[in-house]
């Protein structure tokens, strides 16, 4: 607790000694990914990186672990590595609510690169608000793709979104 505490108040290299002494005890691919954080808000994205796999070493369907690689790999501007783990986001605990709470969306297949000139792309938001106008530059691709595109998104952006990116 008092590594983690210490990382939410970016003391980070405090952080890892805490964490580094919790591993003495329980070797948990908790303390591993806690650790890798440590370690990659230092910017020492090898040493978070070697954690991480360690981690995963110990449970391959760790949805965290598989998550801080990929936020390793984007911040090292892997982007390929970055956002094929990143796909593991979808088994994180909130966003299983996220897709339960929205069953009528969540029930679609997922775009998985094949042709959609002739069908319907639904683009929606399921991040922070700033992450969501971050990535709306990116909405006139899928206009150029497919035959038309429906956008769901979080309470308050509909009317930007709108006004910027008409469907």
């Amino acid at each position: 607790n008092l590594a983690k505490a210490l990382h939410d108040t970016d003391e980070f290299e405090r952080s890892i000694y805490c964490y580094h002494k919790a591993l003495g005890f329980h070797h948990t691919p908790k303390y591993l990914r806690g650790l890798a954080l440590a370690w990659r808000k230092c910017g020492r994205y090898d040493r978070a990186r070697a954690l991480l796999e360690e981690a995963l070493s110990i449970d391959p369907n760790d949805e965290r672990a598989h998550v801080g690689l990929a936020m390793n790999g984007l911040y090292q501007e892997d982007y390929a590595e970055g956002f094929r783990e990143f796909e593991w986001r979808s088994k994180l605990p909130d966003q299983l609510a996220f897709r339960q709470d929205l069953p009528a969306i969540f029930s679609k297949p997922e775009y998985q690169g094949e042709d959609i000139s002739n069908k319907t792309l639904l683009l929606y938001t399921e991040h922070s608000v700033g992450e969501s106008i971050q990535f709306s530059r990116f909405i006139h691709l899928a206009k150029e793709k497919a035959g038309r595109v429906v956008m769901w998104c979080k309470p308050g952006l509909g009317k930007l979104f709108a006004a910027n990116f008409p469907l």
